[in-house]
């Protein structure tokens, strides 16, 4: 029994060490964006200038992460409900190692979901910049994985 709680106590620090992850990345991105259209506010959007966004890009860049969150949201839902579950779940006497780890799966599943949108966002979000604009956006993405 101790060897499963041990198991389970790893399993549930990994997977909030994994939230973290996400919800520092799912920050930055918050952030960027509110700061990015605080700077483009007030017709600072000229082409080329310091690689802004025309107006055009915005209010497509505006739209993409709007769609964004509607996507993910079904996702970010199973993946909080899951995680409530088998912290519950954890603290059981009746728990059963199968059950913890459907659980996992299950959470496991609905985080998979969110990346995968999350980088399609990123390739879609890509492909209306201009070159001068793909050099800032790329530093930026490869900045990310930076370790700290």
């Amino acid at each position: 029994m101790i060897r499963l709680k041990n198991t389970v106590f790893i399993i549930i620090s990994m997977l909030f060490l994994g939230s973290g992850v996400v919800a520092q990345e799912q920050h930055q991105h918050g952030d960027g964006n509110q700061e990015r259209r605080q700077q483009n506010a007030g017709g600072e959007h000229q082409h080329g200038q310091s690689g802004r966004h025309t107006p055009k890009q915005r209010a497509q860049i505006d739209h993409m992460h709007h769609q964004l969150d509607d996507d993910q949201k079904p996702y970010k839902e199973k993946e909080a409900k899951a995680l409530k579950e088998l912290n519950e779940m954890t603290i059981r006497e009746d728990v059963r190692l199968d059950e913890v780890y459907a659980k996992i799966d299950e959470l496991m599943a609905a985080k998979n979901q969110i990346m995968r949108l999350r980088y399609e966002h990123l390739i879609e979000m890509r492909k209306i910049l201009t070159d001068e604009q793909k050099v800032r956006y790329d530093e930026r993405v490869l900045k990310r994985s930076e370790v700290n």
